[in-house]
C-alpha cells in the first residue's frame, strides 16, 4: 500500500512539473503580445520598438527562449531602418528639387530681361516635362503662344549634355536642356515635371529613378490650377509613390496621408 501511495506521489509530482514547463512566464508573454501589436511598420513605431527591445534584454535566458515571435521583432526593427533610410533619400530629393526650382526661376527671369520669358496673366499655365538619360537632357516643348520670342524660339523639344554650350542654343528649351546639363553633371538619369503661372514656378516634383516623363497622380501629385492636388496619397512615408519611386518635390508636398 506504501509502495502504491508512494507512486502516485511521484506521478503528481510529474503532472505538476511538466505542468509548470508548458506555462509561459508572465513576463514572457507581455513581450509575445507586444510583438504581436506592431503590425505592418511605420516611423511611428519606434519607440514601441525601442521599449520591446529594452524588456527583452532584461529577460532572463529562459524567459528568452519562451519569445517564440522574436524573429518577428527583429524583423520590424529591420523595416524600421530601411524606413529611415528611404525618408533619408526623400529628403534628399527635396532638397534637389529645391535647387531646380531655385535654377529655372533664375532661368525665366534672364528670359524676363532679353523679352523671352513667359506671358503675365493667372491664366497663363504650362506644364513641363525635363528628362534625362545617361547625361543627355530633354526638356519638352511648351506652347509658344505663352511666351515671348524676342532673340530666342519656344515651341520645339531642346536636347543638350554638358558639352552644349547654352549660349549657342536657338531655342529656349535647348537653353534649359543645357543649363541643366551644366549645373547637375553627376544626374546620369532623372525625370522633372514642373508647373509654371503667370511667370513663376507653382510647384516641381523630382526623381532620380525614371528617366520618361512623371504621370501626374501616379509618379507624382496632380497638378490643378498650376499647384499639386491636396488629394493625393503617397505611401507609408511622404515623397514615396505607392509604387514605391522615390519623388523630391518644391515646395515640400505632404499629401493628404
Amino acid at each position: 500500500m506504501r509502495r502504491i501511495k508512494s507512486v502516485i506521489a511521484m506521478i503528481s509530482v510529474c503532472c505538476v512539473a511538466l505542468s509548470s514547463c508548458g506555462k509561459i512566464d508572465e513576463v514572457s508573454q507581455k513581450v509575445i503580445d507586444d510583438i504581436n501589436s506592431i503590425g505592418e511598420v511605420d516611423l511611428s513605431d519606434e519607440q514601441l520598438i525601442e521599449k520591446i527591445e529594452s524588456t527583452y534584454a532584461t529577460l532572463t535566458d529562459k524567459q528568452k527562449e519562451q519569445v517564440s515571435n522574436y524573429a518577428d521583432l527583429l524583423k520590424a526593427k529591420d523595416e524600421m531602418e530601411k524606413l529611415y533610410e528611404r525618408r533619408d533619400k526623400v529628403v534628399s530629393s527635396c532638397s534637389t528639387a529645391a535647387s531646380m526650382k531655385n535654377e529655372i526661376d533664375a532661368f525665366l527671369t534672364m528670359l524676363d530681361t532679353q523679352n523671352n520669358g513667359m506671358k503675365r496673366g493667372t491664366d497663363i499655365k504650362q506644364i513641363i516635362d525635363i528628362t534625362a538619360e545617361n547625361k543627355t537632357w530633354t526638356v519638352s516643348a511648351v506652347d509658344p503662344n505663352l511666351f515671348n520670342s524676342n532673340s530666342k524660339s519656344w515651341g520645339n523639344n531642346g536636347v543638350a549634355t554638358e558639352y552644349d554650350n547654352i549660349n549657342d542654343q536657338t531655342g529656349c528649351e535647348s537653353m534649359l536642356a543645357a543649363d541643366f546639363a551644366q549645373l547637375f553633371p553627376f544626374i546620369e538619369k532623372c525625370s522633372i515635371k514642373v508647373s509654371i503661372v503667370d511667370g513663376k514656378i507653382m510647384c516641381l516634383a523630382y526623381t532620380s529613378e525614371k528617366s520618361t516623363p512623371l504621370e501626374e497622380g501616379i509618379d507624382c501629385p496632380k497638378i490643378v490650377d498650376g499647384v499639386f492636388d491636396e488629394s493625393f496619397e503617397w505611401s507609408e512615408i511622404a515623397g514615396i509613390t505607392k509604387e514605391g519611386i522615390i519623388v523630391g518635390t518644391a515646395p515640400v508636398f505632404y499629401g493628404s496621408k
